[in-house]
């Protein structure tokens, strides 16, 4: 894809502008997805709808195939990698905050990098915290204000997820 769009024959940056490779890592790596989509040390924001991958039909296939790459990912060997992986882990453990308190955040972040597989596995794991549906739904608008209009499709699919997420499901 072009950096660049021409208006009026005259070339202006478009308004993707490129990610850092920390920001790309935690986004991918959180994904549990790979890092495919680098371009030359950067991954254009256009590139991020991807990053997480497209979501499975149903709860129990994204589950199945998350399970499935994870084991096959932490397999591979790689030092870098692994620590990575145990470093996401440990971010969700108690401390100052509950892990129930940071998988809400999990959400909401997930939703404004607008990353659909993050977005299942922080409601799936909302739903085994306790969180309530109305609570739930609170949070997505929150992340709805911070990412704006463009996360609306993110939260139209998070919908589509509660209702196979038990306690998250509408009544």
């Amino acid at each position: 894809m072009n950096m660049y769009a021409k208006t009026g024959g005259t070339p202006r940056r478009a308004h993707h502008s490129p990610v850092t490779i920390h920001q790309s890592l935690h986004l991918c790596l959180h994904a549990k997805a790979c890092l495919a989509c680098l371009w030359h040390g950067k991954i254009r924001l256009a590139c991020l709808p991807q990053a997480g991958g497209t979501m499975p039909d149903r709860l129990d296939d994204f589950q199945k195939v998350r399970a499935d790459l994870n084991e096959e990912i932490l397999g591979c060997g790689h030092l870098g990698i692994k620590r990575f992986f145990a470093l996401d882990h440990q971010a969700y453990e108690p401390g100052p905050l509950g892990t129930k308190t940071k998988e809400l955040l999990g959400l909401v972040a997930s939703a404004v990098l607008r990353c659909d597989d993050c977005i299942t596995y922080h409601l799936v794991r909302c739903g085994q915290e306790g969180w309530k549906r109305e609570e739930v739904i609170d949070a997505l608008n929150v992340a709805l204000i911070v990412g704006g209009s463009i996360t609306i499709p993110h939260v139209r699919r998070a919908f589509a997820r509660m209702r196979e997420i038990h306690g998250l499901r509408n009544s």
